[in-house]
Order: C-alpha cells, then sequence, then structure tokens
C-alpha cells in the first residue's frame, strides 16, 4: 500500500506539471519528506498532510478525498477501526430520516434520535454511507438508559475509541486525555456512532476536534444541550406507518402467509402501535412457530393490552411478557439471569457459569427469540429487554450471580500471575459448583474483553456484600491496569477494595488496599494520595510487616517522583531498600537500588547514583532477570547523560537498547533507541540518529504507538530539512 501510494502521488504531481521542490513550495510539506515518500524511504506522511498535498495538485474533492484514503489505514500502518454492529436484517421504511441524516455527511454533526428504533435507523444510515469514511467508524453504547443505571464515563468511552485508532499509552488525566481524543481525530473522516446517551455531559467529551467526522448519538431523550451548544440536528424518530409494519412483517413472515390472514396481520400492526422492537418479536414468535395462526396471536397481543407510546416500558412489557412465555422454562431463566449479570455484554464462556444448564443451546434460542444479540462469541440484551428480564422471578439469581464472579475472578488470577510472575499469587477460596474458569491462552485479549464485566462483577459483588471478592478482584486487575495505564479504573477498585477490607476488618487487606489506592491517586496528581499512604504505613507497621513497609515506602516513591520532588523520592526509596533487606526479598531490593539511583541522578548526586544502580545492575544480574537488568542499564544512561559525559550515556544507551530487544520487549527497545538517537545528535552523530529514529519509529508504529511515533517522524524531519 505504501507503494502504491508512491506511485500514486509521483503520477498526480507529474500531471500537475510540478517539480518536488514546486509542490514542496505550495504545499508547506518539506522536499525531504515529499522525497522521501515517494521513494518509499519514509512513512506517508500524516492525514493533515496528505491533504495540504492534494490541495497543491488542484485535485478536485473528489480526488482529495481518495488520496487521503489511500494514505490511510493500512497505508500509513494505522489501524481502521469498524466497530459498527452488523445494520439491522429487514430494516423497513424511515426514508425521510435516513435522507435528513444524509444531508450532513462530511459536517461535524450531532443526531440526538429521540423514540424507537433509534439504533436501527443510525446503524442502517451507518451501512449504507461506510464509504464515506474511511478512516473508520467508531462505536459504543453509553448505557445511559437500563436496568443497572451505571452508564459508560467518558473516559472508558474516550479510552477505548483511543485505543482503537492506535493510541498505546491514553494519559489518566481527564484534561490531557480530552485534549488528546480531540487532536487523534481532528484530521480524520471517521463516523462516530454514540449510542443510549444519558445526558449531553456525557456525549460532550466525545466530540471529535476539527470538522471532518460525523457524529451520529441516540437517545430517550432530545439532548437540547447538544443543540444548543453544538448546533446538533435533532431527528425526531416517531413510530413505523401501518405500511412499514405491514412491509417489515412480509419481509420477516414472506407474502404468503400475511396474505393468508389480513385481518390478524391488521389487528398485530394496530397493537403494535408501529414499534419496531414489538413487530420483530412477534415476527420472530411466528416464525419458530408456523403452526399458530396470526389470529391468536393477535388475540393474545390485544389481551395483553399493548400500551401507546406514552410510555416505552409499558407499551413494551405486554409485547416482552408474550415473547418471554414463547421461551422454553431454561431459556426463560437464563434470560432472567443474563439481565442480571455484571457487563453490558457476556461471552458464551461466561454463560456457562451463569447458567445451571449448558448455555450454547439456550443462548441460539434466546437469540432466535430477538431477546439477545451476538457478536462473535458475545451476547447482548437490549436494554428495554433486560429491563424487563430483570423484573422476572427467577430462582437462583444469587447463586448465578456467585457463579459468575467467581468465574472472573478464578479466570483471572492465573492471567496476572502471567502478567508479574515475580510476584507470589493471593490464595482464593474454591469456586462456586457449577463455575467452570477458563484457562487462558492469551491473558491480554482476554482483559482487553473482559475489562468492564470484570470491574463490573466487582461492583455486584460489593452489593452482595462477598468482601473478599471484592479486595481479590481489585487484585487480579492490578498489574493490567498498570500494563494499561488505567489509573482511573485503578482508583476505583482499589476504593472498593478499601471498603471492602474495612468491612472485613482486616488489616493486611486494608495495609494492601490503601497503599495501592495511595500509589494510584498519586499517578492521577490526587492530594488524597499521602492520607492513603499514611494510614497503609500505620497498618504496616501495626503489622510489623517489612515488605509491605518497603511496597509502602516505594509508594510514596512513586507520588513524589510525581510530584517532581526527588528529594523526598529518594529518601523513600532508601527507606523501602532498607525494609525489602530486611524482609530478604531480593526481587524488590533490586527494584529499590535502581530507583534510589535514577532519582539521585535526578538530583544532581551522579556519583552516588552510579553506585546504587551499579549494585541493582549486579543483583539483576546474579537473578538473570533480563527486564531488570535493561531498566537499570537504561537508567545509566539517564544519569551519565544529566552529568554531562555523553560517550557513557551512548554506551549504555546501546547496551539498554540490546537487552530489551533480548528480552523481547520491542515497546521499551523503541524508546531506548529513540533516547540514545537524541543523545547521538548531541554529541554530533546525526547520521546514526536518523537510522535509529527511523528503526524507532518503525517499531512504534508496530506497537501502535502512533503519537510517539510521530514526534520521533518530527524529530527526523527537522535535522533532514
Amino acid at each position: 500500500m505504501a507503494d502504491e501510494f508512491a506511485a500514486t502521488l509521483r503520477r498526480l504531481r507529474v500531471r500537475a506539471g510540478l517539480t518536488q521542490e514546486a509542490l514542496a513550495e505550495r504545499s508547506g510539506i518539506s522536499v525531504s519528506t515529499i522525497r522521501g515518500v515517494e521513494t518509499g524511504r519514509r512513512a506517508n506522511p500524516q492525514i493533515a498532510s496528505v491533504r495540504l498535498l492534494a490541495q497543491a495538485l488542484g485535485l478536485d474533492p473528489a480526488e482529495q478525498d481518495s488520496l487521503v484514503a489511500a494514505a490511510s489505514g493500512v497505508a500509513s500502518g494505522r489501524p481502521v477501526p469498524r466497530q459498527l454492529p452488523a445494520a439491522p436484517a429487514g430494516f423497513t421504511g424511515r426514508a425521510e430520516e435516513l435522507a435528513l441524516l444524509s444531508k450532513n455527511t462530511g459536517t461535524v454533526v450531532v443526531s440526538a434520535l429521540g423514540g424507537t428504533g433509534k439504533t436501527a435507523l443510525a446503524l442502517t444510515w451507518a451501512a449504507e454511507h461506510i464509504g464515506l469514511f474511511p478512516d473508520g467508524q467508531l462505536y459504543v453504547n453509553l448505557r445511559g438508559f437500563g436496568p443497572t443505571a451505571h452508564p459508560v464515563q467518558p473516559a472508558e468511552a474516550q479510552r477505548g475509541f483511543l485505543s482503537a485508532l492506535g493510541v498505546d499509552r491514553v494519559p489518566s488525566g481527564e484534561d490531557e486525555r480530552t485534549a488528546l481524543y480531540r487532536s487523534v481525530t481532528a484530521d480524520r473522516k471517521l463516523l462516530l456512532v454514540l449510542d443510549n446517551a444519558a445526558e449531553t455531559g456525557q456525549v460532550e467529551p466525545l466530540l471529535p476536534g476539527g470538522s471532518s467526522c460525523v457524529v451520529v448519538v441516540t437517545s430517550r431523550r432530545p439532548l437540547t444541550g447538544l443543540i444548543a451548544l453544538h448546533g446538533a440536528m435533532h431527528v425526531p424518530l416517531d413510530v413505523l406507518s401501518d405500511e412499514d409494519a405491514y412491509t417489515l412483517l412480509v419481509r420477516r413472515l414472506g407474502e404468503a402467509r400475511t396474505t393468508a390472514e389480513p385481518d390478524a396481520v391488521e389487528a398485530v400492526i394496530r397493537h403494535c402501535a408501529g414499534l419496531p422492537l414489538a413487530l420483530v418479536i412477534i415476527a420472530a414468535r411466528a416464525s419458530v412457530r408456523p403452526d399458530v395462526p396470526l389470529a391468536r396471536m393477535a388475540e393474545e397481543l390485544a389481551a395483553a393490552r399493548l400500551d401507546a407510546l406514552d410510555d416505552d416500558e409499558l407499551s413494551l412489557r405486554s409485547v416482552l411478557s408474550w415473547s418471554f412465555r414463547a421461551l422454553s422454562e431454561e431459556a426463560a431463566v437464563l434470560a432472567g439471569l443474563l439481565a442480571v449479570a455484571p457487563g453490558a455484554d457476556i461471552s458464551a464462556a461466561a454463560a456457562e457459569s451463569l447458567s445451571p444448564w449448558p448455555a450454547r443451546r439456550l443462548l441460539a434460542e434466546l437469540e432466535t427469540a430477538s431477546v439477545v444479540s451476538r457478536s462473535g462469541d458475545r451476547y447482548r440484551m437490549h436494554d428495554l429487554v433486560r429491563l424487563y428480564a430483570s423484573e422476572l422471578d427467577v430462582p437462583g439469581r444469587d447463586e448465578a450471580l456467585r457463579r459468575v464472579v467467581d468465574f472472573y475472578l478464578h479466570t483471572a488470577l492465573p492471567g496476572e500471575t502471567s502478567f508479574a510472575p515475580s510476584i507470589p499469587p493471593i490464595e482464593l477460596a474454591p469456586p462456586a459448583e457449577g463455575c467452570v474458569p477458563l484457562a487462558l491462552t492469551d491473558a491480554q485479549a482476554w482483559f482487553d474483553a473482559e475489562h468492564h464485566c470484570l470491574t463490573e462483577a466487582q461492583r455486584v459483588a460489593a452489593d452482595s456484600g462477598w468482601h473478599t471478592h471484592v479486595w481479590q478482584l481489585a487484585w487480579v486487575l492490578n498489574t493490567y491496569h498498570y500494563r494499561k495505564d488505567m489509573m482511573d479504573a485503578q482508583h476505583m477498585t482499589w476504593s472498593r477494595a478499601v471498603e471492602a477490607a474495612t468491612a472485613l476488618d482486616d488489616t493486611r487487606v486494608l495495609c494492601r488496599a490503601y497503599r495501592i489506592l495511595g500509589d494510584a491517586s498519586g499517578r492521577l496528581h490526587l492530594p488524597e494520595a499521602f492520607d492513603h499512604l499514611a494510614k497503609a504505613l500505620a497498618h504496616a507497621q501495626e503489622l510489623d510487616d517489612a515488605d509491605e513497609l518497603g511496597h509502602t515506602h516505594r509508594s510514596l516513591t512513586v507520588v513524589y517522583h510525581e510530584l517532581q520532588d526527588h528529594e523526598h523520592a529518594v529518601e523513600h526509596a532508601r527507606t523501602a531498600l532498607k525494609y525489602y533487606r530486611e524482609a530478604g526479598n531480593t526481587y524488590r531490593e533490586t527494584d529499590a537500588w535502581n530507583a534510589v539511583g535514577y532519582h539521585l541522578g535526578r538530583i544532581g548526586q551522579y556519583d552516588e547514583a552510579l553506585a546504587a544502580s551499579e549494585r541493582a545492575l549486579r543483583m539483576s544480574r546474579a537473578r538473570g532477570d533480563k527486564q531488570l537488568e535493561a531498566a537499570t542499564v537504561t537508567g545509566m544512561g539517564f544519569i551519565h547523560h544529566g552529568a554531562g559525559r555523553l560517550p557513557e550515556s551512548i554506551e549504555h544507551f546501546r547496551a539498554g537498547a540490546a537487552l530489551w530487544e533480548e528480552a523481547g520487549y520491542g515497546y521499551s527497545h523503541a524508546s531506548v533507541m529513540a533516547q540514545l538517537a537524541d543523545v547521538l545528535v548531541e554529541a554530533g552523530e546525526v547520521e546514526e540518529a536518523l537510522a535509529l529514529w527511523r528503526r524507532a519509529a518503525r517499531q512504534m508504529r508496530e506497537h501502535r504507538r502512533f503519537t510517539e511515533a510521530g514526534e520521533v517522524e518530527a524529530r527526523i524531519a527537522a535535522h533532514e530539512a
């Protein structure tokens, strides 16, 4: 794709009669950049630069879009997200609303869709216009309305979108994360579908930067704040006309069956009052029971007194009750259990633990009856169906919830251990009978897919008073949160853990919970960090536990590092070191020596810093721990650089880069190569620096670190100009 883009750019430049120098003058893009792209020696320019080139070449709007599309996605190494759920089959009507949405293609528009069938309309329109958004389509169910009343927080949605758009490190701070989100979306042609929004405040942080994206918001409310403050267009969605409702039934049931009972079809349409979900459920029921006359269905529907649209939930309850009566007893019970299961959706594996019977057959029955929808191996209930099902009198709910919470806990613990093998795992009670934990083959992918369900499982445990499960679920998420820099989620889970440990009156768990909560608070720059860590320290002293005292002082080192107070940081690093040595914890002792060295270097005590780092280096080598050795050698590169010893700094950065590569940490290897290149430039070795920067940028893109790759490429461009 990169070669194809280079050829396309050369062809268009020649057609326009421009030299590379003339194109550079017109576009403002450096000659070296244009030359590098055309010869394949460098990555394609960013989307904004491609647009400048397209305009400088005198391309018409359609050609400009084609050139931008050619440079996006695969051509630039950036993934193109395709997150939209499938458009509903048999979608009928809504021609006026679809046309109204189409008028706003290519601009920043927020359409607040009210009424029924809003998600179906949004997805149908999106599927018909997907070609207009070459940079991708993003989707999130904001869960603004539903039985759990736990809407998606904007931070969670931003994090998911940024990850889909290739951002590897998402800031924890709200302002920094929002600024990054707007920057990443500013020049892209994206479609964002923000489904089931609760209020304007939930949507505003998700509005992209620039004017090249289209945003469709669905909500039961008109969201007048979006209309007044952001120029959003309101598309009120009424019920289906009788003609469209009839067409829907014909498409679902076939013309022969609908024409055979015209009076019954007319009665069904009348009692459904144009509600698409009601029509779809009835059609599904009729499809799986061809032996039941439509007249009988119409009679049952009339007897159930389907309400008008004044209250969606009341009007649908009768239809849903009728639909649930058509299910087998086992499927109906599973539907009632799914309604209260943690998370917005559930995997088939988790459903096996939730269900008293083998779940896959029952899930297929629920899918056929339109009670759940399926995406891959995950199942989701529509909010209104879930609300109704949650009200059913289903036996064994507490036991089922206990099984599924145990499923998440017992599946997650081995994954957590694989992330941090040097940390002794906690001991769990045996899982509840009927719980079937997974044996993970890809822990990272599983945690990525189940993170929301894991945090919701912790909430369910907290609501149920299962205090031990609460803190243990925080523990199994601990390393994952650090790996993903999800300090907001870390803060939430360990806040719950503190409450649970308090209820248990368990000093050891309280010590651990306050310590990790304090660490997360410090990384979020929250002043409460010191209060939490003071409590952790008091509990550690009560326990007279050298390890916990060491951990707490190590966390205080982190907090002071975040405050750029390296004098206090080194003081607490030294205290942590003392306690780790007392506990005989050589792994943590090695880490503490490294921290002492790093912070001494930051306050200019370079000789002492190197002595501490050399101690850490000897210990890491004795342990055969390549990761700790690589971190220590890299830290020594920073120390030598601070002392102005460029040759020694270069030597250690070279060694650190080699160690990270040997250990298989491509993520860190790219970072150290970029740092090495920075120092080489200071030493006058620009050609070698350029080669390292190019290699680092390629690796960063391979690891989806597109922001950092762009920064490195900017340094390349500056030194090539």
